[in-house]
């Protein structure tokens, strides 16, 4: 049962590439914490202590990482915190790109396809970079929302850096 919600957290931790997800799924996953609690009557259950998921070229590192499940098998949430939680997402085959994400908190709602970024947000797409208090990002339309979660978190800008495409060089020049 446990195996199966876990590989639905490993699955969350491909925040972008559906491909990349299809690859990872079929590698071992890898867990390290200090201690964990399963509460198997909820559906819940608790990594502490320099939690550490791997599966593939995918990485999650957070403090602590609460996984809820749906009916005891399926991912409903995972919620990792940290100073800060941080994932790697290697390239998908063919692509150059790594992403990588930081926050606070980082919660992947798994019904809505929905990776929040909390506090003290970033997250970069190889040179490209959102920086922000909040940043949603919606998986399936491919949705970026940046800004500040609440009022009573200081002001902030949403900052981002989009480098330009690189022109594929002319036959013959330098």
């Amino acid at each position: 049962m446990w195996l199966s919600v876990i590989r639905g957290v490993m699955l969350s931790l491909v925040l972008i590439s559906v491909a990349q997800a299809q690859v990872d799924s079929e590698q071992p996953i890898y867990i390290e914490s200090d201690s964990l609690d399963i509460d198997d009557t909820r559906g819940v259950s608790t990594y502490r202590g320099n939690v550490q998921f791997k599966q593939g070229g995918n990485q999650l590192w957070a403090d602590e990482v609460v996984i809820h499940s749906r009916d005891r098998r399926e991912l409903d949430k995972m919620v990792a915190t940290g100073k800060p939680a941080r994932f790697h997402q290697a390239p998908a085959p063919g692509k150059a790109q790594e992403t990588n994400g930081e926050a606070e908190q980082i919660e992947y709602q798994a019904m809505q396809g929905v990776v929040v970024l909390d506090g003290t947000a970033r997250l970069s797409q190889g040179d490209n970079v959102f920086t922000g208090n909040r940043i949603e990002y919606e998986t399936e339309q491919r949705l970026v929302r940046a800004g500040k979660a609440t009022s009573t978190q200081k002001p902030g800008r949403v900052k981002v850096v989009i480098q330009p495409r690189k022109k594929p060089d002319a036959a013959g020049s330098n």
